[in-house]
């Protein structure tokens, strides 16, 4: 996406930050389901979301660090 003909509401919905958040909000939405049917602990869900700060902060720097090595080879 070109940054000087994007509108600030368009760049945001096509971040890195916002696909990783949304990412997370499926992966929380999958645990909450499997844990209504058992298939893991009651508890992971919450742990999940507890964490998610800390989760987006670790998706976008390993991204970060990827395009980084990209532009190496």
């Amino acid at each position: 996406m070109i940054t000087r003909y994007s509108r600030k509401e368009l760049t945001n919905i096509w971040s890195e930050e916002n696909k990783y958040k949304i990412w997370l909000d499926v992966e929380i939405a999958a645990a909450q389901a499997m844990e209504k049917y058992k298939i893991i602990p009651k508890g992971v869900a919450s742990i999940v979301k507890k964490k998610e700060k800390l989760m987006l902060k670790e998706f976008i720097l390993s991204s970060l660090k990827l395009n980084m090595m990209s532009l190496h080879f």
